[in-house]
């Protein structure tokens, strides 16, 4: 059996039934960074209780560790066998949105200690679930707030790159008068007072970045 324990609490929460119950977990690491795809290789490989496996011939990995895009995916296509840890770089609200509505079963940052990695995919093999402190603190303010719509998530993004109103109408194709309705509804659902305090909570709460690109 595998010791479950001195697994953190304010990391994990486990299922009643394990899922897993023999010691060796199959893993497979599909992280598009190549050094973050190493340093998790390097510290799962000092256990005997994990198993890295590129491909499983008689099915799907126990747990696949991926990147916050290829987890997404995985998630949309993956068995009923396969449970998905998401070790991201980015904290974004809109990311952990997403990857909580497909159903992931653990979302780290790539900045964990090993402990919490290992102690992660252990918990994620027995049918529990395991999100750092700092997701799960993410998960309450954005369940807390009211959530913003996709139409005023791009004009927010375009307002954190500095649009002005007749910017964002032009870009979107939308009326002037309908840009500026969606602006005061965001400024409300953030609490801001301003285009600029709405801009800094955007980026604070990953909602929004100042270097991303937009297509048109």
């Amino acid at each position: 059996m595998i010791e479950t324990s001195l697994l953190p609490l304010s990391l994990v929460r486990e299922t009643a039934q394990p899922r897993v119950s023999r010691a060796t977990i199959h893993v497979r690491i599909a992280h598009a960074t190549p050094l973050i795809a190493t340093g998790i290789r390097a510290v799962l490989t000092r256990s005997c209780h994990f198993q890295l496996v590129p491909e499983m011939p008689a099915g799907d990995p126990d747990v696949l560790i991926a990147d916050s895009a290829t987890g997404l995916r995985a998630l949309t296509q993956r068995s009923a066998r396969q449970r998905v840890l998401i070790v991201a770089v980015d904290d974004g609200e809109v990311m952990i949105r997403k990857a909580l509505a497909q159903g992931v079963q653990g979302l780290l940052l790539h900045t964990c200690a090993p402990e919490e990695l290992t102690a992660a995919v252990r918990t994620i093999a027995l049918g529990g679930t395991a999100f750092a402190p700092h997701v799960a603190n993410r998960i309450v303010q954005s369940i807390a707030s009211d959530s913003l719509t996709e139409r005023e998530l791009e004009v927010l993004q375009l307002l954190v790159q500095g649009s002005t109103n007749k910017d964002v109408a032009r870009r979107l194709r939308i009326a002037l008068g309908t840009v500026k309705s969606h602006v005061r509804s965001i400024l409300n659902k953030l609490g801001a007072t301003h285009r600029s305090e709405a801009a800094a909570i955007a980026q604070r709460r990953g909602l929004a970045h100042l270097d991303a690109t937009w297509a048109y």
